[in-house]
């Protein structure tokens, strides 16, 4: 008998598939779970996970003040303002150079479990944004798959993304839309975007992670459904983006932006990873 190679789907990472999902179904949310080996498989069946009491209320007061300061200072420059600082709803980009307390979100255990997991050790960090509601806005984030780059026929998560929650995040303080378990229908329902009606908000306490992978169906933080204008201060989180190495990348795991990706009503936003 000839000798033959041994096929393996995902030689980088610890991350199995689920089963395809036909017809293509949207699932329940998945519970919340402190147990990381259970995330894991939240993440491989529902393509998403919410770990609650990751952050401290020391780490999240630390992170909305740094926040807080950021996008003041950003919003102040007016006409000189970077792109997204002056709506509504804020986005602060590149947020690698813009504070220790940021970029200590891609260190944290949290980040090598569940993108580690995702992506395999030498993930590459795409993107660390933060972001804020301050009144509602007009028009809901259109749903996308952020790894929309990739042949829908892959079956391994090319990104990630992991949210870091610094307050609660709700449907009244304009949670992400998803569709858990999208990541699992058959190429030909990935092309296009989900239907918004098949979307459920998520609703995650302050201090959580929220991850998902890159095939599943999400918009960005949405608009607020109720009361945010009233509120006391805007809602925030931090969000991280996190992507698989490529031949074409000669960064490395070593390098100072790594991986992650987090985000809420204000989030801060961790590395995007790939």
């Amino acid at each position: 008998m000839p000798l033959r190679p041994e096929p393996v789907e995902h030689r980088q990472t610890g991350y199995v598939p689920s089963p395809i999902l036909d017809p293509p179904d949207a699932l329940p949310l998945p519970p919340l779970t402190r147990d990381f080996d259970v995330a894991k498989e939240h993440l491989s069946e529902y393509g998403m996970c919410f770990v609650p009491d990751v952050l401290t209320t020391a780490e999240i007061d630390r992170l909305r003040t740094a926040l807080d300061e950021q996008a003041a200072a950003e919003r102040s420059l007016g006409e000189l303002a970077p792109p997204g600082a002056l709506g509504n709803k804020q986005h602060v980009a590149n947020m690698v150079n813009k504070g220790r307390v940021f970029l200590d979100l891609v260190e944290r255990p949290e980040t090598d479990e569940l993108a580690g997991f995702m992506l395999g050790r030498t993930f590459l960090v795409s993107s660390m944004t933060g972001g804020m509601f301050h009144a509602p806005t007009t028009e809901p984030q259109p749903l996308h798959r952020d790894q929309g780059y990739v042949p829908a026929m892959a079956t391994f998560p090319a990104a990630c993304n992991l949210f870091w929650l610094l307050d609660d995040f709700t449907p009244a303080s304009g949670s992400t839309h998803v569709v858990p378990g999208s990541h699992r229908w058959r190429p030909e329902y990935q092309i296009k975007a989900p239907p918004r009606e098949m979307s459920v908000q998520v609703e995650v306490p302050a201090g959580s992670v929220f991850a998902w992978e890159g095939a599943s169906g999400t918009d960005s933080a949405s608009t607020p459904t109720a009361g945010l204008g009233a509120a006391s201060r805007p809602t925030s989180a931090c969000r991280g983006c996190a992507s698989r190495r490529t031949g074409a990348c000669r960064a490395c795991r070593r390098c100072s932006m790594k991986r992650a990706r987090n985000c809420a009503p204000r989030w801060a936003c961790g590395p995007t990873a790939r």
